[in-house]
């Protein structure tokens, strides 16, 4: 039955077959694609159905397919009505920009278990009055944990929060992230939030794994806090983390504490000098597909954060000269 389910799995493209993102979203079936065509698209709180099997995705990458929530909610907005129902919903190569929520600006799931972000980027995604600028969300508190969610290769730039965390604040989740970069989060006076809280860049309460990612100039407060009794399965490994630091819930493990040493001006690619370079864990059994954000081919060694260090035109040419005049 799964099987036939799959054969008759369609393509929805947006904006030729569905005129929007979510009227393609409400259209899919378990097995389907929702490819959305190069463009930005003024849409927020979009919600794609639950228990089913379905692959969002940008035509090219996440630079040319955008979607802009314009502060009028989440770009993203899904809360399970039968929470712990497995999904395996996938949003892929997708910029979510100027959300605004409660908790989860840029995208906010509760309940929701089995949810994958691969090479997206969230910037400039706020929540207030809770956390999680960029995403928010989890489950209430109980002994089970019925919220489960997944990044690879993610930017987070210029999330703020009210309070928790600037990029995530995920309470009572299963959540593993791998190879993402996180700059410039935190916490900001919005929407007329007159003092800054205990905050930080990246906030947790649950079942914490963070993997080969960057946390740079995230704070005021701590750059990484996690909380609670959950916290025993937190581990951050081979990360670069802020020089603000982490509370002590955060159990490390391979990680350095110094400047990132991005190329700059906006560009968040490591330079030639990054101690980032080859450092990272080893990944290819846990990373879905082995792309960075530029979709560009990765493999170990690998690279901290969300793009692959590659040597710059002029050091390749050096290289060449080099190669040849020793040749002679």
């Amino acid at each position: 039955m799964i099987g036939l389910l799959f054969l008759l799995a369609k393509i929805i493209i947006v904006p030729t077959d569905s005129a929007t993102i979510q009227k393609g979203m409400n259209g899919c079936v378990s097995g389907d694609t929702l490819q959305i065509s190069n463009g930005t698209y003024l849409e927020y709180n979009l919600s794609a159905k639950q228990g089913i099997t379905t692959l969002i995705r940008g035509e090219s990458n996440a630079n040319n397919v955008i979607v802009d929530a314009q502060k009028l909610g989440s770009c993203v907005r899904m809360t399970a009505t039968n929470p712990g129902s497995s999904d395996t919903l996938i949003f892929q190569d997708i910029s979510f920009i100027k959300g605004y929520g409660v908790s989860g600006g840029g995208a906010y799931f509760y309940y929701q278990f089995g949810v994958t972000l691969r090479r997206c980027k969230f910037e400039n995604d706020t929540a207030y009055p809770s956390g999680g600028g960029g995403i928010g969300g989890g489950q209430a508190s109980g002994s089970g944990i019925s919220c489960a969610v997944k990044t690879e290769n993610c930017l987070f730039d210029g999330c703020y929060s009210a309070s928790g965390g600037g990029a995530e604040n995920m309470y009572y989740t299963a959540y593993i992230a791998i190879n993402n970069t996180y700059v410039n989060c935190g916490h900001a006076n919005v929407a007329g939030s007159s003092s800054i809280l205990s905050t930080s860049g990246v906030y947790g309460y649950g079942l914490y794994k963070k993997i080969n990612s960057i946390i740079w100039d995230c704070g005021p407060g701590d750059s990484l806090f996690y909380y609670g009794s959950l916290a025993q399965w937190d581990s951050v490994i081979n990360c670069d983390l802020d020089t603000v630091g982490v509370n002590s819930n955060v159990k490390l493990k391979n990680c350095i504490i110094t400047d990132p040493l991005f190329i700059g001006g906006g560009n968040y690619h490591l330079g030639t000098e990054s101690p980032g370079i080859g450092i990272g864990f080893n990944v290819t059994s846990v990373l879905t597909t082995l792309l960075d954000l530029d979709k560009v081919a990765i493999a170990n060694p690998f690279d901290l954060g969300c793009y692959k260090y590659t040597i710059p035109v002029t050091n390749q040419r050096k290289v060449i000269i080099g190669v040849l005049f020793n040749g002679r």
